[in-house]
C-alpha cells in the first residue's frame, strides 16, 4: 500500500517547486476508472491541464479503447 495517494503526492510536489521557486514538472495523472469530477481534483491538484486534455482527446478519437 502505498503512502500517499497521486494527489497527494502531486500538491507535495508543487509546493516544494514554489518554495524552492522551481519550474513545474509535468505531472500526468492516469486512472483506470474515472469518476465525475476527477479532471477537476487533478487540476486542482497541480497535474499539468495539457495531460488531461491529451487523455480526453485520444478516448474520443478513439485511439485509445477498453
Amino acid at each position: 500500500m502505498p503512502v500517499m495517494g497521486g494527489m497527494e503526492s502531486t500538491g507535495c510536489i508543487r509546493r516544494h517547486e514554489a518554495e524552492e521557486n522551481l519550474p513545474r514538472t509535468p505531472i500526468i495523472a492516469l486512472t483506470a476508472h474515472a469518476m465525475i469530477g476527477d479532471k477537476e481534483r487533478c487540476l486542482e491538484a497541480g497535474v499539468s491541464p495539457w495531460s488531461i486534455r491529451l487523455w480526453v482527446e485520444l478516448i474520443v478519437d478513439g485511439r485509445i479503447r477498453d
